[in-house]
Formats: structure tokens, C-alpha cells, sequence
């Protein structure tokens, strides 16, 4: 296990915690209490995995980043209150994971964005780029690699100000970094030939109000999000429009999630998503968005379904038409 400490007002890692071995889970446990307001990313990866994996802990309400079938997840959470805390994380099936968490604090609750990769081979060593949309924010890279011992470290070009990798383990390694400038963003990552696969992803927090960066002003949280419609396909939503608390920046726009990711955005209070699934049940949240680059927490969920697809398949004729004379006035139809 590795820990690391440091304490900031700008954007920043409190702690850390990581680990790693032959199992179906992990527990993960912060050398000090995690503070309330803080928001804690946490991660698993698992090389024989084949489901996805889950996370519990610290009476968190867990929102997920990135989880796929095949054992790589990530979550986010904002801590309710000051304490400790150990978290569980577990997969499907016995083999060989890692795991590990970082508490960021000066950090709004809200992926402003994010980007993850996987790959069966050693190579390439890069992840994908995503684009952040505003000065100071602390983007959280993780790099995954199974099969190599102490991966090395992770590395992001400028523009950056401030970087640090946390404790690297044996096939695991995390790292964060301060952004001075708002743009694309990509991160490089040494491993060696014997890889038998890895795992890559870079999420990006907006700074908190006061936290650095372009802040002169706070998005108020979208209120009456509603479901207005829905289709087979589709889900239609409306919501009231937010307004700037302090500065003079102007509310710019609105980031619509989809069961904790972003399904999109919007100018105005209304949306539509497609591509759906019929007979499907989908959590939608809203988050506002200023000119200078800020972002509202996320508001109340509300729950939508799509309708059942109309079924094509036409009924059978039926056969075997038969009459029986009863009497005079009575024929008994079967068939």
C-alpha cells in the first residue's frame, strides 16, 4: 500500500490510498479522516475480471465515471462528513487487482470531462486526449498495466503548473495535475514488453469558488428537472433555468447526465436523448455552466423509461374450425 499527503487551498491531493493483490476485492483506507466537502475519486482494475465491478464505503453517494464489463472502474463522491474511512472494492471474479483512491479538495463535485482507453497488447503508451473548458482545473490521471512491477510514472506536458504521482504499486500508478490553461490534455505512461494489458483514464475537476482559476462567479443547481417525454428510443427533458451567483459571468449552458455520465448538452433548459434502449429505465441529472468556465453541482435525479418496442409478429389463424349439431336450435363452434 501507498499513501500520500499534502495539504492545500488551491485544487490539490489531500491523501491517498492504494492497493493491490490476489482477490475478489480490496479494501482501500485513508491514513486520516476525509473531510467533509472533499471529493474522492477511486478506481479498480482487474486482469480476470469479466463484470463490472462495484464500490461501498464511507457513506458516499458514488457516481460513475467510466465502468465497463471487463473490471475497470471509476467512481466519484462528495464526503458528507468528517471521518474515516475505508473503502470496499470488488470484482466478479479471483486474480490479480489494483486499486486505490485520492481525496481532492478545492474542487467542485462535477467531471467537467473525461476520456478512457484500454488495450489487450503493450503499446501504445499514451492515453486519449480530452479537451478541459477552463483554467485550474486538477486533472486525476490513472494508469493501469497488468503483469509489470512498478510501472514507472506518469507524465502531461505543459500547460500545467503543478504535478504529482502518488505512490506507484505493482501495475498501478496515479498521478494529478494542475492546469494553467485551458485546452487539450494527454498524458504518456512507461511500462515494459511483458504488459498483458492496460488501462487508462484522465478525469478533470473544475476548481472550487475561491480554489484558483477563473472563478468570479458560481452557476446556481438547475432546479424541476422533469421528464417530458418518451419514446422507445428517446427521453425528453425539461428544467428551470439557473442563474450566476456573484460576479458578472452569465450562464452559458448545461451539461445533461445519463446514469452518472454526460449524455450531452444544451443552450436552453431542454433536451432530448436518443439512441436509447426500449423498455429501459435511465437516472438524469443537469449541471449549468457559466462563461468563465464553471460548473454547477449536479441537481436531483429523476428517473425515466422508454417505452416497449410494438411487437411485428402477427398472431396465428386459427384451424381446425369444428361444428356439433346439439339439437334443433344449438351448434357448439370449436377449434
Amino acid at each position: 500500500m501507498g499513501v500520500f499527503q499534502q495539504a492545500h487551498a488551491a485544487p490539490s491531493v489531500a491523501q491517498a490510498c492504494e492497493q493491490e493483490g490476489y482477490s475478489t476485492s480490496l479494501s482501500c483506507t485513508f491514513s486520516s479522516n476525509i473531510s467533509a466537502g472533499d471529493v474522492i475519486v477511486a478506481w479498480i482494475a482487474g486482469r480476470q475480471a469479466t463484470a463490472t465491478p462495484a464500490i461501498s464505503g464511507c457513506n458516499i453517494s458514488w457516481n460513475p465515471v467510466y465502468v465497463n464489463t471487463t473490471g475497470f472502474g471509476s467512481w466519484y463522491g462528495t464526503v458528507g462528513n468528517t471521518g474515516s474511512c475505508t473503502l470496499t472494492l470488488a470484482e466478479n471474479n479471483s486474480g490479480w487487482i489494483s486499486a486505490g483512491a485520492e481525496e481532492l479538495n478545492g474542487v467542485q463535485a462535477v467531471v467537467d470531462v473525461s476520456q478512457a482507453a484500454f488495450s489487450s497488447g503493450a503499446s501504445p503508451y499514451n492515453s486519449p486526449s480530452i479537451t478541459t473548458t477552463g483554467n485550474g482545473d486538477l486533472v486525476a490521471a490513472i494508469w493501469f498495466a497488468t503483469g509489470y512491477n512498478n510501472p514507472g510514472m506518469i507524465t502531461i506536458a505543459s500547460p500545467f503548473t503543478t504535478q504529482q504521482n502518488i505512490s506507484g504499486i505493482d501495475g498501478g500508478v496515479m498521478g494529478y495535475f494542475i492546469q494553467s490553461t485551458a485546452g487539450s490534455v494527454s498524458t504518456s505512461f512507461a511500462v515494459g514488453s511483458t504488459v498483458y494489458g492496460w488501462a487508462t483514464q484522465l478525469i478533470a475537476f473544475k476548481p472550487a469558488l475561491g480554489g484558483g482559476g477563473n472563478n468570479s462567479g458560481m452557476p446556481s443547481v438547475p432546479g424541476g428537472l422533469m421528464v417530458s417525454g418518451a419514446t422507445t428510443s428517446t427521453v425528453s427533458l425539461s428544467w428551470g433555468a439557473s442563474s450566476e451567483q456573484g460576479g458578472a459571468g452569465s450562464i452559458s449552458g448545461y451539461k445533461i447526465y445519463r446514469n452518472g455520465l454526460q449524455a450531452g448538452t444544451a443552450s436552453g433548459t431542454l433536451f432530448t436523448d436518443i439512441g436509447l434502449s426500449p423498455s429501459t429505465s435511465y437516472r438524469y441529472t443537469v449541471a449549468s455552466m457559466d462563461a468563465n468556465g464553471n460548473i454547477s453541482p449536479q441537481s436531483s435525479a429523476v428517473d425515466a423509461f422508454t417505452q416497449t418496442a410494438a411487437s411485428n409478429t402477427l398472431p396465428s389463424v386459427p384451424t381446425g374450425l369444428l361444428g356439433t349439431a346439439v339439437s334443433s336450435s344449438q351448434i357448439n363452434i370449436s377449434w
